[in-house]
This record gives structure tokens, C-alpha cells and sequence, in this order.
């Protein structure tokens, strides 16, 4: 038999002491979620009821977390829902939370999108493919990336271009095979080798 041992009020939260035969387990909930199960302190918890308990307190956790890592860094909704996975939620409780707080406005993936390529623009001097595919493997979306490597104008992509160009030619003229290599080094770094040529002539 459980037993609701004792129930302590933090605002919106609630803090629940449940006694299982002799077991002691702590559960921590939305005040919401409590006021509607109509239990107070006492009370006798039948088996599915309590089972309900845990599992609202289990969604309830992974929603705070999800709402405390969105508010730390930006994340895109599949990098969010796997970071949750790693700290233990299960995997329907982390998609359940991902999407509430995507729900509330706290989760934008085409801002969070933005200000990552710009941070890596930034740090990096990267070009726009590049940048493209390091935003598909932090988990964003195709359309999302696409638009935020475009939030890089052009300008700033030709000036990261000459900034390494400079420091792999040192300013002097290329011979062919020179050239060639830093067309190679540059398009890896998300540049487009005609650009690069017409820069070099």
C-alpha cells in the first residue's frame, strides 16, 4: 500500500513524500499536476494512481530540464531531446518535453539556428557550406540551416575568404600548384573554388 506521507508547497511546485510499504520515495511534480489527482496528505494511493504519480513526476523533470538547457544555450529540438536521453529521461518524456517547451516559445530553432551560425562564423571565419553542414550536425533542420548560413551576408563570407587567403599566401602571388592547394583547403572550409580563383587572379 502507498501512502501520501507528506506533500510541501514551493510555488508552483510540489514536493511529495510517498511511503510504499516501508519504502520511502520522493517525487516532485507541477502544483497543477498535484491539485488534480484531489489527494492530500494521508491519503492511501492505489497502485495505478501511483504509477500515474511517478510518471507524471518523471515528465514533470524532464521538462524542467529541457527548460533549463534551452535557456543555457541554444540547442535544435533533436539535439535537446538527445541531451535529455543522456541525464536519464526516457525517450517519450524527453520528446513530450522538447515539445512543450518548443509549445511555450522558449525553443526557436530558426533563431537558435541563426545565432549558432553566426557564433561559428564568428569564431571560425567559415564559408557558407561549411557552416550549412556543421548546423545539420548540431540536429537543425535543412530549411533552418539553409537560412541561417544565409543570415551570413555575402560580404562577410568574401571577407573571411580574403582573411584566409591572406594568411595562406602570406600576400604573395601562388604559383600553380600553391593554387590549387589552398582552393582545396578553402573549399573544405565552406568556400566555392570559383571564388576562390577569381580572388587569386
Amino acid at each position: 500500500m502507498t501512502i501520501v506521507k507528506n506533500v510541501k508547497r514551493d510555488g508552483k511546485r510540489v514536493t511529495l513524500t510517498l511511503l510504499t510499504d516501508g519504502s520511502v520515495e520522493i517525487l516532485r511534480l507541477t502544483a497543477a499536476a498535484w491539485d488534480g489527482t484531489g489527494l492530500v496528505k494521508g491519503d492511501a494511493v492505489a497502485p495505478e494512481a501511483a504509477a500515474e504519480l511517478r510518471r507524471t513526476a518523471a515528465l514533470s523533470a524532464a521538462v524542467t530540464d529541457a527548460v533549463r538547457l534551452a535557456a543555457d544555450s541554444p540547442h535544435s529540438v533533436s539535439a535537446l531531446r538527445e541531451k535529455l536521453r543522456r541525464r536519464g529521461h526516457s525517450k517519450e518524456d524527453a520528446a513530450r518535453a522538447v515539445a512543450a517547451v518548443a509549445a511555450s516559445g522558449a525553443l526557436n530553432e530558426e533563431e537558435n539556428a541563426r545565432h549558432v551560425a553566426r557564433s561559428i562564423f564568428e569564431r571560425t571565419k567559415r564559408g557558407k557550406t561549411r557552416i550549412y553542414a556543421d548546423l545539420l550536425a548540431k540536429g537543425y533542420p535543412a530549411a533552418a540551416a539553409r537560412d541561417a548560413a544565409d543570415s551570413v551576408t555575402d560580404e562577410e563570407y568574401v571577407a573571411a575568404l580574403k582573411y584566409h587567403l591572406e594568411k595562406k599566401t602570406g600576400g604573395a602571388t601562388p604559383d600553380a600548384e600553391q593554387r590549387r592547394r589552398a582552393v582545396a583547403a578553402l573549399a573544405r572550409l565552406g568556400f566555392p573554388p570559383s571564388k576562390t580563383e577569381e580572388l587569386l587572379k
